[in-house]
């Protein structure tokens, strides 16, 4: 198998994606320049063939994120996905392999717990991972829940957790906008609350009049 996946790849990279995907992509592991759509497709294939992450080569940066996108459309039981998902949390050090393997995750909220844990991590991808499956699968249902969670579980300070809370916070917006707005007020971390605010404001599921108020908010911020 291991063979067969790695000729796949091999067969399907692209050099001009490559040099682009390394502008943006910070990571230790090779990057081969295969499209998304490319590994999704090879991932429905060995999904059917029970292909689970132990079989799997896991030395680049495709391999990686085409072993999460296998592991999300696996039909094997809940707690079986979650210890082939550990497996993999430890090759996963990069913004993007994260969110794009925790958000197809779904289906894993019995296991919510070992991913809210996550949060307390004092490794910066294992809490980023915490924050994108609690903004992904926990936000729409509890909002309150959801952000207490992030307030009192994190502990590390990074870039990419910053960014991470700033997405979660200006999606939180849209399900009780009033609630989350004074929550993002009182963040004492003045860049994730400005990054809160510019998201938000781009986004398309928030009010125009909603968008004032954050403006006038990030006027307040600047003059500060």
């Amino acid at each position: 198998m291991e063979v067969t996946i790695k000729k796949f790849l091999n067969d399907n990279r692209e050099g001009d994606k490559a040099q682009f995907d390394k502008k943006l992509i910070p990571t230790k592991y090779e990057i081969l320049g295969i499209r998304t759509k490319v590994l999704e497709d090879f991932s429905k294939v060995l999904a059917k063939e029970n292909v689970r992450i132990s079989q799997m080569p896991l030395s680049n940066h495709e391999e990686i994120l085409l072993a999460g996108m296998v592991l999300a459309k696996s039909k094997m039981p809940q707690k079986e996905k979650v210890e082939d998902f550990k497996i993999l949390l430890n090759y996963i050090d990069n913004w993007a392999t994260c969110d794009m393997i925790v958000a197809r995750l779904k289906g894993l909220e019995s296991e919510g717990e070992f991913f809210i844990n996550l949060l307390s991590s004092d490794e910066v991808f294992k809490v980023r991972v915490g924050i994108i499956w609690v903004m992904k699968f926990m936000l729409k249902k509890d909002v309150v829940k959801a952000l207490s969670l992030l307030k009192d579980r994190i502990k590390v300070k990074d870039y990419y957790i910053d960014m991470a809370l700033a997405w979660c916070y200006a999606e939180a917006l849209i399900y009780d906008f009033d609630f989350v707005i004074n929550f993002v007020q009182k963040i004492d971390n003045e860049n994730v609350k400005k990054i809160a605010y510019s998201k938000a404001c781009d986004s398309f599921r928030i009010s125009d009049s909603q968008k004032y108020f954050i403006r006038n908010l990030r006027k307040n911020q600047i003059k500060k």
